[in-house]
């Protein structure tokens, strides 16, 4: 990244990864995906030349189906930036050039901005050799997206094609950085800057797939470099983009999933969450809410009875403690022979558990206060003996004796 720092290369980052990404086939948003797209996050921010993430690329699939993972993504991506304190990296979108993908675009970017992308990016790799700016269909594509509410770039654009050999000159740059374009899209990226020697068509340079990555230009590098340096020095000013705020289509998705890493929250719950599924990890079975159901019923059931139990042991806990108090009562009216006492207090029968025993033996008086942070011994002469609590009364009978 410093390297392509100091050649003045930006890096638009894609937060996805084989097996790490929403499948348009059985679409969710949960908690594998968002610690896979936090920690690209984490990683990534650092640089300065990072200048934007995708949550997702070109997802097939019914896009009334996928839309709203695909805006859960970029609500929980934008929300995650914004908690850890990190400069403020737009989040976006990429999706093929095709009618469909056109639906899906208008939903990302419409009605609350801190839910929709900050940018789409569009994959057009049709322009071939010897197509134009009308057979290509970038026509037809800035057209399309004239109006669209949000900052545009082609994020792939060159030619695939099954024909062998040469299929790219590289005159479609000169359309995408002239004014009719550059009012409505925000340039391009070219598809692909490397490729190993099974796909070199593909690629401005080459590997030898090993680890140390040997590089050498490919057949396209001289044409895409001559095609670049007659790109116009001045650059499209934002002050030039005026955005065009759009509210959503009648029949758009109204709420998302809720993110996966959250306890419920209560006010987006009721105007911005549904739940089509439980939070899980990418591969695991679509149906495993039913086991969430019951284990949260579960745990209701085991407050329930921690409760009753609680109360009821708390109240056998007084019950107890008012009757051992009238047993302690009772007794420390009772006169009783000195040697009994003594007894008593050498053994620490359960009438010394509670209360204040206090008996006179051989002309002498002591008191044990058990319950109190210490005990007191008032010994012959006045002097008092204290040992902080808890007491060790084990020392009790050798004081005794000394006497």
């Amino acid at each position: 990244m410093a390297s392509l720092a100091e050649a003045n290369i930006y890096v638009l980052v894609d937060l996805t990864a084989p097996g790490y990404t929403i499948d348009g086939r059985n679409p969710q948003w949960n908690e594998g995906l968002y610690n896979r797209y936090t920690a690209v996050i984490d990683a990534m921010q650092e640089f300065n030349n990072t200048f934007g993430f995708l949550v997702g690329d070109d997802i097939a699939g019914s896009p009334h189906e996928i839309s709203a993972f695909i805006r859960a993504a970029v609500r929980d991506m934008k929300d995650y930036i914004a908690s850890k304190g990190y400069r403020n990296i737009p989040v976006g979108y990429a999706a093929s050039d095709n009618g469909s993908s056109l639906g899906i675009a208008q939903y990302l970017a419409c009605g609350d901005p801190s839910t929709a992308v900050d940018f789409l990016g569009i994959n057009n790799r049709e322009w071939c050799k010897f197509d134009d700016y009308d057979t290509s269909g970038y026509s037809a594509m800035t057209s399309a997206y004239s109006r669209y509410p949000v900052p545009t770039f082609l994020a792939s654009y060159g030619c695939l094609s099954s024909e062998s050999g040469l299929t790219e000159d590289f005159s479609e740059i000169a359309y995408i950085y002239d004014s009719n374009m550059t009012t409505i899209m925000s340039g391009g990226l070219f598809y692909g800057f490397f490729s190993t020697n099974e796909s070199a068509r593909y690629g401005l340079i080459t590997t030898d797939g090993h680890e140390n990555l040997n590089a050498s230009n490919s057949s396209w590098f001289d044409s895409y470099e001559y095609s670049m340096a007659r790109v116009p020095s001045t650059p499209f000013g934002s002050s030039h983009f005026s955005p065009f705020p759009t509210s959503c289509p009648a029949d758009a998705v109204t709420s998302l999933p809720p993110n996966p890493v959250l306890p419920p929250d209560p006010v987006r719950a009721a105007s911005n969450t549904t739940s089509p599924r439980d939070p899980q990890k990418p591969g695991s079975p679509p149906h495993s809410s039913h086991l969430s159901h019951a284990i949260i019923a579960g745990i209701a059931v085991g407050c329930i009875l921690g409760t009753s139990f609680l109360v009821m042991s708390s109240c056998l806990v007084i019950y107890g403690k008012r009757r051992r108090t009238a047993h302690a009562e009772a007794w420390s009216k009772a006169e009783l022979p000195a040697n009994g006492v003594d007894n008593e207090a050498r053994g620490l029968g359960p009438h010394m558990l509670d209360g204040t025993a206090i008996a006179e033996v051989e002309g002498t008086q002591r008191m044990l206060e058990v319950e109190g942070r210490s005990t007191a011994l008032e010994m012959e002469g006045g002097s008092t003996e204290i040992f902080e609590a808890p007491a060790d009364l084990s020392a009790l009978p050798e004081l005794m004796a000394t006497e």
